[in-house]
Order: C-alpha cells, then sequence, then structure tokens
C-alpha cells in the first residue's frame, strides 16, 4: 500500500510535469474514442530468456501488474536475418522481402551499406516507400527506433535523423532538454547513473578474477549509462507525453539488454539485471495508458529478435575470419610465395580427383562430385584471392562472400568453375557450419554431411547424415531447419537477394554456444538457439485474432487491419 501511494504520488508529479511540457512544445491533443495502441520492443530478448526473466524476479512489474492482469503472452517466429532493421522493416510496413542482414555490399556499384550509418536506414525507408508500403505508425510517434513507420513525429529514430526539417529537429531537441532541465530528474538520472556505473566495475571484476571472456569495448561503461539511464529517461517520459497527448500509434525501442548482453552474453545476471530498468518503465508507461482520459490504448510488449550465447571466433582460432578466407589452401601446403610456381595442372588435378572420391563415398556432400575438374582455374584463383579480390563482410555469425571481380551475383556452378576447390575448403574448416548458394532456379544449403535443396520456397531434395560426429551445425540446428517451413522460405530468400554474397556463410557450434564472426559474446541474424524466437505480450480481449499471429509479417497485418483500418461496428 505505502509503495502504491508513491506512485500516485509519483504519477501526480509526472503528469503535471508533461502536461506544461506539451502546451510548451505545442502537441495538439488528438481526443477520440477510437483505440490506439503502445508497442514497447524490448530489443534481442527472446521467448525462452523472457520466461527465465520472469521466474528469477527481473521482470517483477511486468509479471504482477501485466501477465497478472488482462494480458496473455506468446511465441512467434521474428525472421531471417534476425535483426532489429529487417523485422521493423516488416512489422511497421509489411514488407516480406528480407534484408541481406545488418550490413552488406552491393558489388554492382561497389557500395557498403551498415545499420550503423543513418544514410542505410534512410535509403532503405525510401526504397519501401517506392513501394507505396502504408506503416502502422502513419499518423503517431516513433522513439529511438530503425524506422519511422510512417510517424508524424520520429525522435532519435535512425531513418529521419538528417530527413526531418530544422522545426522538427529543434521540437525534438527541446523535448530533450525539457526533459532533464529540472532538480528531481537531475537527481534521479545521476543517482541511476552512479548506480550503473558500480554494476559495471562489479561486473567487470567478476569477469576479470573468474578469467571469463567479454567483448573488448572500451567505451562500453559511458553506452551503458547512455542507453540505461539517460535514453531510458528521455523515451519514457516521451511515451507517456504521447500518451498525454493522445497520439494514435505509439512505438518506442528499448535497447539496453541488447547491447549488455553482445558486451557478457545473454544469461549473465549482470545483463539480466538491465531488465529491471526497463521493467520499471513499462510501468510507468502502462501507468499512464490505464489512467488517459484522452485515448484509451492497447499495450502491447515485444522483441525483434532473440539472442544466443555465442564466443568470438579471435578468441577461438587467435585470428579473424577474414585470415581464414585469404589462406584457404594453407592446409595444401601452398603459401603466398609458392603461388608463382604452380605451373603445372598435376598438383591441382590430383586434389580435385581426391575430392571426387570422397564425395562419392559421402565423406563431403555428392553435389560435389559434379566438379569437372579438367576445367579447373586453380592458378586464376591464386592469383585473385593474392590480389584481395573479394569482399566479405560479417554479422554475428553470419558472413556474406563476394568475389568482387564479378559483378553479376555468382551461382554454385559458376563458383565452382572459378574456384573448383573453395566450398569444400571452407566447409572443412570447424568454425563454419553451412553454406548457402545459388543453384540456377533453386538454392544450396550445404553442410558438412550433406545438402538441402531448396525450390519454391521449399525443400525439393535433401542428402543429409547427421549421426557425423564432426557436423555439430547439423546435431544442433537440422530439427529447425527442417520442420520450420516459414525459415527455410527465408533462407531461401536470403540466399537469393539481389545484394546477398556470392556466398552465405553460417557459423558453426561450439559448446553450448555459437561461433561469433564479429567480437560479442550473444549473437543474433542467424539460425538457431532462439535468434529467430520472440514474444508477444497482449490485451487477452485481443486473444482471437493473435492467435493467428505465427511471424512478424503476421504482427503488421494485424496491427493494420485492428488499428489503421478498423472493421465497421
Amino acid at each position: 500500500m505505502r509503495m502504491d501511494f508513491f506512485k500516485r504520488i509519483f504519477y501526480f508529479f509526472s503528469r503535471i510535469k508533461l502536461t506544461l511540457i506539451r502546451k510548451f512544445l505545442g502537441f495538439p491533443v488528438q481526443r477520440d474514442i477510437k483505440r490506439g495502441f503502445v508497442i514497447i520492443q524490448i530489443d534481442g530478448l527472446s521467448f525462452e530468456t523472457l520466461q527465465l526473466a520472469l521466474d528469477k524476479g527481473y521482470l517483477p512489474n511486468i509479471k504482477k501488474y501485466i501477465l497478472k492482469g488482462k494480458f496473455l503472452s506468446k511465441r512467434f517466429y521474428s525472421g531471417l536475418p534476425s535483426n532489429t532493421p529487417n523485422f521493423q522493416k516488416q512489422i511497421m510496413f509489411g514488407d516480406e522481402e528480407p534484408l541481406p542482414g545488418f550490413r552488406w555490399f552491393d558489388k554492382f556499384n561497389k557500395k557498403f551499406y551498415t545499420f550503423t550509418s543513418p544514410e542505410t536506414a534512410e535509403v532503405i525507408e525510401k526504397s519501401i516507400k517506392d513501394k507505396d508500403k502504408t506503416g502502422i505508425l502513419k499518423g503517431g510517434a516513433s522513439y529511438y527506433n530503425i524506422f519511422s513507420g510512417d510517424a508524424d513525429r520520429s525522435y532519435l529514430t535512425l531513418s529521419k535523423i538528417f530527413h526531418t526539417n530544422m522545426r522538427v529537429r529543434l521540437t525534438g531537441l527541446k523535448l530533450f532538454l525539457l526533459t532533464f532541465i529540472n532538480i528531481i530528474t537531475i537527481f534521479k538520472i545521476t543517482v541511476l547513473g552512479i548506480k550503473e556505473i558500480v554494476r559495471e566495475i562489479k561486473d567487470l571484476l567478476y569477469f576479470y578474477f573468474n578469467e571469463l571472456t567479454h567483448r573488448r569495448f572500451l567505451f562500453f561503461p559511458l553506452l551503458r549509462v547512455f542507453n540505461n539511464v539517460i535514453i531510458s529517461e528521455y523515451t519514457t517520459s516521451a511515451v507517456c507525453l504521447e500518451i498525454l497527448s493522445g497520439t494514435p500509434r505509439i512505438y518506442v525501442t528499448f535497447n539496453a539488454y541488447d547491447e549488455i548482453s553482445h558486451q557478457r552474453g545473454p544469461f549473465h545476471r549482470g545483463t539480466l539485471k538491465t531488465l529491471k530498468n526497463i521493467d520499471s518503465s513499462v510501468i510507468k508507461i502502462f501507468g499512464f495508458i490505464k489512467n488517459s482520459k484522452i485515448r484509451k490504448y492497447d499495450l502491447y510488449i515485444l522483441s525483434d529478435h532473440g539472442e544466443a550465447s555465442s564466443l568470438p571466433f579471435y578468441k577461438i582460432f587467435h585470428k579473424d575470419f577474414k585470415d581464414i578466407i585469404l589462406k584457404y589452401r594453407s592446409h595444401f601446403n601452398v603459401v603466398q610465395h609458392e603461388y608463382p610456381a604452380l605451373k603445372s595442372e598435376s598438383f591441382n588435378i590430383t586434389i580435385l580427383e581426391k575430392i571426387k572420391r570422397l564425395s562419392l563415398n559421402s565423406e563431403i556432400p555428392k553435389i560435389f562430385s559434379k566438379i569437372d575438374f579438367k576445367k579447373g582455374k586453380a592458378l586464376k584463383i591464386l592469383e585473385r584471392f593474392t590480389s584481395k579480390q573479394i569482399s566479405l563482410v560479417s554479422f554475428g555469425p553470419v558472413s556474406h562472400l563476394y568475389f568482387t571481380k564479378f559483378r553479376e551475383k555468382l551461382n554454385f556452378t559458376e563458383i565452382n568453375n572459378e574456384f573448383p576447390v573453395f566450398m569444400l575448403d571452407l566447409l572443412t574448416h570447424k568454425s563454419i557450419g553451412a553454406i548457402g548458394v545459388q543453384d540456377g532456379t533453386s538454392s544450396l544449403l550445404l553442410f558438412k554431411n550433406g545438402y538441402l535443396r531448396i525450390k519454391d520456397k521449399k525443400i525439393f531434395r535433401m542428402q543429409l547424415d547427421r549421426e557425423k560426429k564432426d557436423d555439430k551445425f547439423l546435431k544442433c540446428f537440422a530439427d529447425e531447419i527442417l520442420e520450420n517451413g516459414l525459415l527455410v522460405k527465408e533462407i531461401d530468400s536470403l540466399i537469393n537477394l539481389k545484394y546477398s554474397g556470392d556466398l552465405i556463410i553460417f557459423s558453426n557450434c561450439i559448446m553450448d554456444g555459437i561461433i561469433n564472426f564479429e567480437d560479442q559474446m550473444s549473437c543474433h541474424g542467424g539460425i538457431g538457439n532462439g535468434q529467430t524466437d520472440s514474444f508477444l505480450i497482449f490485451p487477452m480481449y485481443r486473444e482471437k485474432n493473435i492467435s493467428k499471429v505465427e511471424s512478424t509479417i503476421d504482427l503488421h497485418y494485424f496491427f493494420k487491419a485492428t488499428y489503421l483500418n478498423p472493421p465497421q461496428e
């Protein structure tokens, strides 16, 4: 009772402060009997980890006030590649064409794209709008997202940072300043900032004395305070302000869990404690929703993807993944200074004949038995690789490899003709679990001990030997790939994308985790270990419609049908 009293007092003063800010900024009041929605995205929290956090007490308010009230939760498939840009592109605009990844290379125009850059987000959102897609946030507000979803107000949203006019930018700056320029808020963020620094020191000491691995990131303590305290306070206050204004559609992202998970792993105690901060923000927003007199709202809490435990590639192999690619023939005792001496074809033919025999004996995928070793161009391969005419773009457990000498995308046959040993060499490396490549009108997903041929978004043919001890990838993820029709469909789409690599490389499993091509202790973007498993918390009375939701695109159609184009009563 005492705690509830203080919460009511806090809500009362917060309401007064935000009402004054609303009047100062001139946000119009949009009073309406039509229900609005508030979507709170907790970046990177899988369905499984949500259950763990609820059981361990890291989300006490969500458990007490929401899930024990008139709300339900469910699991849904968030999509491949399992990352925020791809998820928000689908849920906000209904654009089903997947992105190649978090970053990629356009080898035709020699351009590099990454979502660490606002320009990439702006270009992608423009390309979506060119398809005449309407966002679910039309007439609403977007805070700390990748895309705007057609929101009227988009603050700290990557695609709109350089696109909005000066008046909108000034309004955003005023809102940011007004959120913090008062004694109570300054005191609050100072106390919370100190607590975060203390937590970070404790985490560092724990990892140091227990000789545990974590990401090498010098400025992480500052990023931790920025995300967990400053951005959290700003976005929470801004969403509450939008609710006071009666803004019909609101979408906000909290990404502190995702950042700390990359630093120390998804299940580390310090990572899970971050959820308590998010939990406090969610319940404050929930309080404003329950007390809204301007408009009634439905609250949705969801995640965009999951996080899998991972170990950085360099920690295992003591070199970068690109070094493995550039020296892919090293186990044949061919070193760089010997390349010019390889004038005879006999050495290369011997290797290829051996590969052919291995393939026929099922020691490697039979599909490679079709290699015509007489057409091998081994010397040209060596010349190309010594001149570094390739581009390798990695994100988490996925890497796109582009043969940049060729402006068009190469298929399986063309790669085998130009580089007859290359794919086989890659598959023998312990770090690689699978390789995706085009093959005419179908796609191939190659494993160490077999392959899948995917045609028309379905498995057309397969040859798999899951009993081989060395094929950990198949043992870990074969069931998930074979049983999830949505995953098979998206693997096919990803392989055939114009800007995907000539080869798409999926990293292998190691112990209880996945090998990460980046310096991160958790990963997403690929297949398995909950990377594509997201959760949705929703109002109980919407259960009939939500029961049909199995994937991100289903969510888009649900929001569009329910709130943008509601059925006539």
